[in-house]
């Protein structure tokens, strides 16, 4: 196994290298900066970010005080897309669905920034992630969020050209996941030995 990081100098870490197609279980590619690349027994493998924003849509049942907020999937859009692209325009923003994710298309403001409200969504592990809440729209039935994650996702991947990536399915990835916590251990006793 390689421990080197191509195209990563020191303090450079979790800075994007490049940007490729990633494809795999997904309806539709979707572009993506590459992360870090390495080697491993002839294959190279890549974590990656998508190239633009990607955010959530949230739906809370509105006639139910204990209802838990549903993350809908983009098969859920078409129904709702009209009224969550008004509650974008004032923004100059909008939503298109690439390679299964809702991505965000223009530049947030800052005053934007600081007006959305932070909320912590929970998922499926019970796991917090705190979310910059940036529209909401309300029908009699339902509240709906547009929820910008503070952290961008993360996607495991490998490369098969200089211009595309195909994600790891859940087991290929399972049987590499070693190769990418040692990249990620590695990153951060540099950075600790950095701010020593």
């Amino acid at each position: 196994m390689s421990d080197t990081i191509p195209h990563q100098e020191e303090g450079e870490f979790l800075e994007p290298v490049r940007t490729v197609t990633l494809t795999g279980e997904m309806s539709d590619p979707l572009p993506c900066e590459v992360i870090f690349e390495v080697e491993d027994e002839g294959t190279t493998y890549a974590l990656l970010t998508p190239a633009e924003p990607v955010v959530m849509l949230l739906r809370e049942d509105a006639t139910s005080d204990d209802a838990p907020l549903e993350s809908l999937d983009t098969d859920s859009f078409p129904s709702i897309k009209k009224h969550i692209l008004a509650a974008l325009a004032p923004f100059d923003l909008n939503i298109k669905v690439k390679g299964d994710e809702f991505v965000l298309v223009g530049e947030m403001s800052e005053e934007m920034y600081d007006q959305s409200d932070l909320m912590e969504v929970e998922d499926e592990d019970d796991e917090g992630s705190e979310y910059l809440i940036i529209a909401e729209v309300d029908d009699a039935a339902y509240r709906y969020l547009v929820a910008l994650p503070m952290e961008p996702p993360l996607y495991a991947g490998c490369i098969v050209s200089d211009e595309e990536a195909r994600r790891l399915s859940d087991d290929e990835f399972s049987q590499v996941e070693g190769l990418f916590s040692e990249v990620l251990l590695s990153w951060a006793q540099d950075q600790d030995e950095t701010e020593d």
